[in-house]
């Protein structure tokens, strides 16, 4: 991307880079006051502005049934490139006017062909709708013919969608060359393209062609608080805010257009057009201004070539010796397009590829729902969401490293990377991706942090339930339901920009993930990109308090679609018991705005030497108990929402509230915390005595929970606990009473950044789990995990006394309850791990969805890694266990058969593979279920390599960088090395993002 100060003038320079057509129709539709548009509004608000004349949108295509294959893939690029750009300038005559090119064959974005070639699925251009109709192609060869009438090459446009986007940017920026050494000077956009996406690893991928092209593109209401701005708009908190102020108006037109730095903003409303820039505008662009030394009048049109000569196809060499055809009439756009498009629902032409509404390209300003039947077994389209708030990431979150060597053992090191959203410290900072270029397959291309998350715009709420889409296509796979958890903790208040995101894998990996907040327009994300409060890669969408008409509760849903299988909506109650969908994760995410500060936030102190009499609760005159503090925050505010109860340094006991005060949290939290800039080793909570705080969202933070437990209340409150930035710890790793069981938390268990500490069981039944740190466990550092584990880590796993110890178990009586939806997501256990690496064997009936993730474990001890009961869609990805076997058994307390369907290993590191199971799946002779392992020791008894690409051998010494110093990533050169070209997720098991030609395992960014 350009310095937007070192950027060019029109007379000083042919070639103006400034920006793209964004398609943000729906977004401009909110912006109100637009009278604040005026000149007097622009000085104080820091914009430059300027009366341009009306863009001309020119149409071009070609005769192909698949555009993206001439100008890419096929032996005649150049003369496809050059009949499009020869299109553009023949209508090109005023070097004052914008261009914008309209290009309805080329998708930004790769979607499927059609299984044979032979029918086709039509997709319509709007990028403000998800509908996609399927239709026969009038082709009745069977094949889909080029722009000079030949059969395409189908293996090269099935392996174009590996780098569609290059390929794509290519393309466009060389088309871009060749009409500006025509028309030197000439403002160009193209449609649909500025972003892509508005987020993520495609948006990422087309930032060199956004350094070409000049400008985004919107629109705005006529009548400010018409209904349409209300209903697809902004709030009317916002609508207000930009009424009151108009300097407002310029600068949230700009922020809303969500233009990259180096591009302008041109705005449409009553048919006149402003460019808005905050940087100063050229003067080419005033209206009227004369064309000076870009006279484009004495310039002869450029005619086709008739014969093409192209050396820069695939095979490098012209093997097409056939004229280009006569380019179709090229349709000049109305320079004021019409307040009501006429719909036209006449199907496009066939396999244009491109995505939107059913109006044969014309705008639809009503976004179609998000939900679409599926065709030909092909994935629906997203729905699109235009709204690019803010093209600037947020800054990288803080450091607060607790250097103290208690609550810190490692001396000031921080804790595994993936540092809290939530308020915690010792976040470590994640490095930046090492690549952007998207690949096929599991969907989670790679990431690009510079593309920003898409912002929400709310609804009125959500009217009905949101249904369950329909199976996506068929084949192996089809019948698995996406593996998606939110990686958010509920009931959070935020008052500014907050984003959010989902975790979500599948065998047949994710097309997409919609989220959708308080009923508005539902967002498509495409790809796990770096969220920076959270540190995990996932899909991303933000939130802005800002946005909602009233502070309180807000409601996000999700769906996460697969790209063949049954995709996974994340909408409902939250307030369940554990039995049901909540367990599954399959609620909606529920959060607080509070941009205009009216919630009510109690604040009491407490201390060792305060007084439950006297004292007032201030820092000055504090109480002694915490429950006296609680007790008092709800009788003198009527409820414990969003109150904090600081804790100075001292021991407390986590006391029984009194029956009759009745704490009141319905939703939001009451925290108790150590005071601010304390070290979490300051305040301990050393006594639990009854059964605690009788609330139903309790928030401990920056404090010590030392042996004992926080007890969950009554159980039919669904009462929730979230511990954050705490060290939970007990007196040796035989512990037991330090430990908190999920089981009391009928609400869930949530964990950010807490560093658990010479305990028996460290995580137990934990909900939700990220970025922990597990240290001198001697039990199982992980049992009965209910939901999300992320960015964890474990050392020193120690059996002390004899007794079996596992690194992560799911284990019960005969008939438990099945295991769903189970996703983890980054583990590291390489540092003296004694004990059983993995074990799942409850006798449950069949356990659904699981996804382990980049996980690695150089463990000793018996057992190994084993799998006893029967599931469907089960994944191993980037799976490393060392000095184990993994083994597939015959499990439950009655040694039931084990089968197990929609199994999938890859990318894996395995000490040694052994199936032992007597049920029917999988089996050795089918290579679909393994791919891309390799298998280290083949001499054991029992040892096999199994499926497609295997290999076997070596030693550890051979195989790793230092396995004496646990450091376990492939040695360079070695067989481990150079594997993946398509990687199932964007970061390894340190974080760390993965780049082209990756190895195998989970520590896939090997050492150079």
């Amino acid at each position: 991307m350009l310095n937007r100060n070192a950027r060019p003038t029109m007379n000083s320079t042919p070639r103006l880079r400034l920006g793209l057509q964004a398609g943000a129709l729906s977004a401009a539709l909110a912006i109100a006051g637009a009278a604040g548009l005026a000149a007097s509004a622009h000085a104080a608000s820091g914009m430059e502005t300027a009366q341009v004349k009306s863009p001309v949108t020119v149409k071009v295509q070609l005769s192909t049934d698949l555009l993206a294959y001439d100008l890419a893939w096929s032996n005649h690029t150049s003369a496809a490139r050059q009949a499009i750009a020869n299109q553009v300038i023949a209508e090109m005559d005023d070097p004052t006017t914008p261009y914008i090119i309209q290009l309805r064959q080329l998708p930004a974005a790769w979607r499927p062909l059609a299984a044979d070639f032979a029918s086709v699925t039509v997709q319509s251009d709007s990028s403000n709708s998800a509908r996609r109709r399927s239709t026969t192609s009038p082709n009745t060869t069977g094949a889909l013919l080029d722009m000079n009438g030949a059969a395409i090459d189908r293996n090269k446009a099935r392996l174009g969608r590996l780098n569609y986007e290059r390929d794509i940017e290519d393309a466009l920026v060389d088309i871009l060359d060749r009409i500006r050494a025509e028309r030197p000077g000439a403002m160009l956009t193209i449609e649909n393209f500025v972003p892509p996406e508005s987020f993520g690893a495609r948006a990422g991928s087309y930032r060199d062609l956004m350094a070409e092209l000049d400008f985004v593109v919107m629109q705005m209401p006529s009548v400010i608080g018409q209904s349409t701005a209300s209903a697809t708009g902004l709030s009317r908190r916002s609508r207000a805010n930009t009424n009151q102020s108009p300097t407002m108006d310029v600068d949230r037109v700009f922020k809303i257009a969500g233009a990259p730095d180096n591009m302008w903003v041109l705005v449409e409303q009553n048919g006149a057009w402003t460019a808005i820039d905050d940087e100063p505008l050229p003067e080419m662009i005033s209206e009227g201004a004369e064309s000076g030394d870009t006279d484009w009048s004495s310039e002869p049109a450029p005619s086709t070539p008739s014969t093409p000569s192209d050396n820069s196809g695939p095979s490098g060499n012209d093997q097409n010796n056939n004229p280009a055809p006569t380019p179709p009439p090229v349709v000049i756009e109305p320079e004021t397009p019409p307040a009501n498009p006429p719909v036209d629902d006449t199907p496009d032409d066939p396999i244009d590829q491109n995505f939107g509404s059913d109006n044969n390209g014309e705008p639809d300003l009503e976004p179609d729902p998000p939900i679409d039947a599926p065709d030909d077994d092909l994935p629906d389209p997203p729905a699109s969401d235009d709204d690019d708030d803010d093209n600037t990431p947020p800054p990288p979150p803080e450091d607060d490293d607790d250097d103290d060597p208690v609550t810190n053992p490692g001396g000031g090191q921080n804790p595994p990377p993936g540092g809290s959203d939530d308020g915690g410290g010792d976040d470590e900072q994640p490095d930046p991706p090492v690549d952007d270029q998207p690949d096929e397959g599991s969907g989670n291309n790679q990431p690009n942090i510079n593309g920003p998350a898409p912002l929400l715009i709310p609804g009125a709420g959500f009217a009905t339930a949101t249904p369950q889409p329909a199976p996506i296509g068929s084949g192996p796979g089809a019948d698995a339901k996406a593996i998606a958890r939110w990686d958010v903790v509920p009931f959070q208040t935020f008052d500014d920009e907050f984003p959010i995101g989902v975790v979500a894998f599948h065998i047949n990996g994710i097309d997409r993930v919609e989220f959708s907040v308080d009923g508005g327009p539902w967002a498509s994300v495409y790809e796990m990109t770096l969220n920076e409060r959270t540190g995990v890669w996932e899909y991303v969408v933000k939130l802005d308090a800002d946005e909602f008409d009233d502070d309180g509760l807000v409601e996000v849903r999700a769906i996460a679609y697969p790209n063949t299988g049954l995709p996974r909506v994340l909408a409902g109650p939250i307030n369940m018991g554990l039995n049901d969908a909540r367990i599954r994760g399959q609620f909606s995410m529920f959060l607080n705005a509070n941009a205009g500060g009216t919630l009510n936030e109690p604040i009491r102190w407490v201390a060792a030497n305060g007084n439950d009499e006297s004292g007032t609760g201030t820092q000055g005159n504090p109480f002694k108990t915490i429950k006296h503090a609680v007790e008092q925050v709800q009788a003198s505010e009527g409820a414990c929402d969003g109150a904090t109860i600081y804790l100075k340094p001292g021991d407390y006991a986590y006391e029984q509230t009194s029956f009759g005060s009745g704490v009141t949290t319905t939703n939001r939290w009451i925290t108790i915390a150590g005071a601010p800039g304390q070290p979490k080793s300051a305040a301990r909570i050393t006594s639990s005595p009854g059964s605690g705080i009788r609330a139903s969202l309790v928030h401990l933070r920056n404090l010590t929970v030392y042996s004992t437990t926080v007890p969950g209340g009554t159980s039919s409150q669904y009462n929730r606990l979230w511990i954050d930035n705490i060290v939970l710890q007990g007196a040796d790793p035989t512990d037991g009473s330090a430990s908190i069981r999920g089981s009391q938390w009928t609400g869930g268990l949530f964990s950010t950044d807490v560093h658990y500490d010479n305990l028996r069981r460290a995580v137990r039944e934990g909900e939700f789990t990220r970025g922990a740190l597990i240290t001198n466990c001697g039990g199982d550092a992980f049992r009965e995990m209910r939901g999300l584990a992320i960015n964890t880590e474990v050392r020193d796993l120690v059996n002390v006394d004899g007794t079996h110890n596992d690194l992560m178990q799911f284990y019960g009586p005969q008939g438990s309850d099945p295991f769903e939806n189970i996703i983890i997501y980054g583990l590291k256990a390489v540092d003296n791990v004694a004990g059983q690496s993995f074990f799942i064997a409850t006798g449950a009936p069949m356990h659904r969805d699981f996804a382990v993730v980049n996980y690695i474990s150089n463990s000793t001890g018996g057992g190994g890694a084993q799998w006893g009961d029967p599931a469907d869609h089960v994944l191993f990805w980037n799976y490393t266990v060392l000095n184990q076997s993994f083994v597939i058994r015959d499990g439950g307390q009655a040694e039931e058969a084990t089968w197990i369907t929609n199994f999938s290993l890859r990318n894996s590191v395995v000490n040694s593979l052994k199936i032992n199971h007597s049920g029917v799946a999988p089996t050795m002779s089918d290579q679909s279920w393994a791919m891309n392992n390799h298998y280290i020791d083949m001499d054991s008894f029992g040892s096999q390599a199994a499926g497609q690409g295997a290999t076997t051998g070596g030693t550890y010494q051979t195989l790793f960088v230092n396995p004496a110093s646990h450091n376990f990533k492939p040695k360079p050169g070695s067989i481990l090395t150079n594997r993946v070209q398509t990687p199932l997720a964007p970061a390894d098991a340190e974080n760390q993002p993965v780049g082209e030609s990756a190895a195998i395992g989970a520590l896939a960014s090997a050492e150079n």
